[in-house]
């Protein structure tokens, strides 16, 4: 399984908007990527933690940052 430490910094970031709940269109406009790069990352990470959605991937992001008590 990844691990936070293990994660680009690239993927940190994306991560973190997709945890402020925003959309793959909107990450991509602020940082200057594709819609579809955008996407792929978080197919990647989402295959490579082992869950099954977004809501998922962002609570194992969250708890693997500290965020959840």
């Amino acid at each position: 399984p990844v691990t936070q430490a293990a994660m680009t910094g690239r993927q940190r970031q994306i991560m973190t908007l997709v945890a402020q709940g925003k959309t793959n269109a909107v990450i991509a406009a602020e940082i200057g990527l594709s819609r579809r790069t955008i996407e792929a990352h978080r197919l990647r990470l989402t295959r490579a933690v082992g869950v099954r959605n977004t809501a998922e991937l962002v609570a194992w992001f969250s708890a693997s940052s500290g965020l959840n008590p």
